[in-house]
């Protein structure tokens, strides 16, 4: 939820590369990066800090992943074709 509400704020997004579920959003969407160490998150920190057209590029991929897959209507559909598959 919190990467949702970031990515709609266009803030990239940092996680730690162990965790299954926050990585392949990230993955998925090209919203931020996922690290292993506190080497490499220091060095992505400095990555969005310095590059403002990284930091902007990775904030509106997270968005319109978020738009596109989590929006009310796409939740619904969704909801939908899966009483859909169920019932038939």
């Amino acid at each position: 939820l919190v990467l949702m509400e970031a990515w709609l704020e266009n803030v990239p997004v940092i996680v730690h590369k162990d965790c299954v579920a926050t990585r392949s959003h990230v993955e998925i969407s090209g919203g931020g990066f996922s690290v292993g160490s506190s080497n490499e998150f220091c060095e992505n920190i400095g990555s969005l800090l310095d590059q403002d057209s990284l930091r902007k590029r990775f904030g509106e991929k997270g968005c319109s992943y978020v738009k596109d897959s989590y929006s009310w209507d796409r939740v619904c559909q969704n909801f939908m074709e899966a009483i859909d598959e169920l019932i038939n």
